[in-house]
C-alpha cells in the first residue's frame, strides 16, 4: 500500500515526530536504545504516521563510544566549534608551510582533544573507563577535525559508531604535501607540512633515516678514512718508514675494525627497519581485517532493518485487510439478522394463510 504524504502540515508534523525521536533517542543510554526505539516507532504507528513509525524504527544503535561522544556535544555545545576552530588553525599553518607554528598548534590540538575525552566520559558518567574506550572516543574526536561528515554528526549528537581518521593531519590526502619553508623561517616547514598531510609513509621513511643516517655517515666517513690513510701512505717519504709505516698500520687496522663495526650496525639498523615495516603490514592487515568485518556487520544491520520495514509494511497491510474483513462480517451480520427477521415474518404468514385454508374446509 503506498504511502499518502498528506497534505504539508501533515508532513511538517511527521518531521517533527522523527527529529524528536531522534533527538530522545541518541540522549538515551545505549542499553535503553533498542526498547524505546520500539516504543516511539508504535506510537507513530498508531498516530497514523507509518512514515515516520518506519523511520524511527530503522534508526541504528549507537555503540558505546560513540554514545560518549554524542553525550559531550549534547552537555557542551561549544566543543564541536572548539574542534573545528583548532581544524582550520592547523589547516591555515599547513596550508602556509608555517612549520613552527604547525608544531604549536599540533600540540594544542593534542592537549584540546585530551581534554575534551576526558570532559566525554565525565559526562558520560564514565568513571572507571577502559583504555580502549578513552581510545575510540579520542579518535573519533580526532576524526571530527578532519572528516566534515564526521564533524556535522558530532555537533547534532547522532554519531551512532566510532571514528578513526585513516591519515595524519587536517587537510585530504591528495592536497599536496610538498610546501617551502613557511614566513617564520623553519627550514624543516616543507617536511613538517608534508608530515602532517602523508602521515604514515612519511613517519616510516623518517624512522628508517634516524635509524640508518649514523651509521651510515659513520661508515662513510671511515671510507675516508682509510682512502687518506692509502694515499698519505703512498706519498710518505721513505726515510720515515718503520715508525710511520707503524703509526699507519695500527690507524688503518682502527679504521678497519671501525668499519666492520658500522657494518654490523648498518646491517642491524636494516633489520630493524624490515621488521618496523613488517609490524606495520600486519597492524595494517589487522586494520583492514575489522574494517571488513565492520562492513559486513553493517550489511547485516541494513539487511535486518529493511526487513523490520518490510514487516512493519505487512503488519500495516494486515490490519488493513482485519479492518476490512471486521466491517463485511459486521454487515453480513445485520444482513443476517434482517433475513432471519423476514423468515419469521414469513414462517408466520404462511401459518396464518394454513389456518384460514382450514377453516374455509371445516366450512364447506
Amino acid at each position: 500500500m503506498p504511502d499518502d504524504p498528506g497534505p504539508p502540515a501533515d508532513r511538517l508534523a511527521s518531521d517533527d515526530r522523527l527529529a524528536a525521536a531522534v533527538a530522545e533517542l541518541y540522549g538515551t543510554p545505549p542499553e535503553e536504545f533498542t526498547g524505546r526505539r520500539g516504543e516511539l516507532a508504535a506510537a507513530a504507528r498508531d498516530g497514523g504516521d507509518r512514515a515516520a513509525a518506519r523511520a524511527i524504527g530503522a534508526l541504528r544503535r549507537p555503540t558505546r563510544a560513540a554514545w560518549v561522544v554524542n553525550r559531550l556535544a549534547r552537555a557542551d555545545p561549544d566543543a564541536p566549534p572548539r574542534l573545528a576552530e583548532m581544524a582550520a588553525a592547523l589547516r591555515a599553518a599547513q596550508q602556509a608551510g608555517q612549520g613552527r607554528r604547525l608544531r604549536e598548534l599540533s600540540a594544542e590540538r593534542d592537549a584540546l582533544i585530551d581534554g575534551l575525552t576526558s570532559q566525554a566520559l565525565a559526562a558520560a558518567e564514565v568513571t572507571d573507563s577502559p583504555a580502549s574506550l578513552r581510545l575510540e572516543v579520542t579518535q573519533t574526536l580526532t576524526a571530527a577535525m578532519a572528516d566534515p561528515g564526521v564533524a556535522t554528526d558530532f555537533a547534532a549528537g547522532t554519531l551512532t559508531r566510532a571514528v578513526q581518521w585513516s591519515g595524519f593531519g587536517v587537510l585530504p590526502a591528495d592536497a599536496g604535501p610538498g610546501t617551502d619553508a613557511g614566513a617564520d623561517g623553519d627550514g624543516d616547514a616543507g617536511s613538517a607540512v608534508a608530515g602532517a598531510v602523508t602521515g604514515r609513509t612519511t613517519t616510516a621513511g623518517t624512522t628508517r633515516a634516524h635509524r640508518a643516517g649514523p651509521t651510515r655517515a659513520k661508515t662513510a666517513g671511515t671510507n675516508r678514512a682509510e682512502e687518506a690513510g692509502t694515499a698519505r701512505a703512498k706519498t710518505a717519504p721513505a726515510a720515515r718508514g718503520g715508525k710511520a709505516g707503524t703509526a699507519r698500520g695500527g690507524k688503518a687496522g682502527t679504521a678497519r675494525a671501525e668499519a666492520a663495526t658500522a657494518r654490523r650496525q648498518a646491517a642491524e639498523a636494516e633489520r630493524q627497519a624490515a621488521e618496523a615495516d613488517r609490524l606495520e603490514r600486519a597492524a595494517a592487515d589487522r586494520a583492514a581485517r575489522r574494517r571488513e568485518q565492520q562492513e559486513e556487520a553493517e550489511r547485516v544491520l541494513a539487511s535486518a532493518s529493511a526487513a523490520a520495514a518490510e514487516a512493519v509494511g505487512a503488519e500495516d497491510r494486515l490490519e488493513a485487510e482485519v479492518r476490512d474483513l471486521e466491517e463485511r462480517l459486521g454487515q453480513a451480520r445485520s444482513e443476517l439478522t434482517a433475513a432471519r427477521l423476514r423468515a419469521r415474518r414469513a414462517e408466520a404468514a404462511e401459518r396464518r394463510a394454513r389456518h384460514a385454508l382450514d377453516q374455509l374446509g371445516d366450512t364447506r
